[in-house]
């Protein structure tokens, strides 16, 4: 896979001194994407402030890489993460607790809550870790 495929645009929204604060723009994979969108919650930008030596102004449009790997992370935390849990409180529950089907099924409904908490939480710890690369200057 070429770097071509893995870069996303930003706008330089704020310079401060060798720090700047980046907005990443809505791609068109993200409107042909069967989530439009979701995971930059609509028309909410992602806004993140990084370290650079490039010179640049405010507006100017950058190319930037996130590694791939990170981006399969964080699509196995949002989509595949809360199924496995649900899974494992629904199997939990019957196993363990010899619950009714319907007791189960209300344990693995309730697993959702748990999982959006443990992904917030993890969002919050990880976000600092996040590093972006500018490619170049658009």
């Amino acid at each position: 896979m070429n770097e071509e495929n893995i870069t996303d645009v930003a706008v330089v929204k704020q310079v401060d001194g060798d720090k700047i604060v980046l907005e990443i723009e809505q791609t068109d994979s993200c409107n042909s994407c069967a989530m439009h969108g979701i995971c930059q919650a609509g028309d909410k930008r992602i806004v993140y402030k990084i370290k650079t030596d490039l010179k640049l102004q405010t507006g100017d449009r950058v190319k930037i890489f996130l590694e791939p790997g990170l981006r399969v992370l964080s699509s196995f935390l949002i989509f595949i993460f809360p199924i496995l849990i649900m899974v494992l409180f629904y199997l939990g529950s019957k196993l363990i607790f010899s619950a009714s089907e319907n007791i189960a099924i209300l344990f693995s409904i309730l697993s959702l809550l748990f999982s959006g908490f443990a992904i917030y939480k993890l969002d919050k710890k990880m976000a600092n870790r996040l590093k972006f690369k500018i490619v170049e200057k658009l």
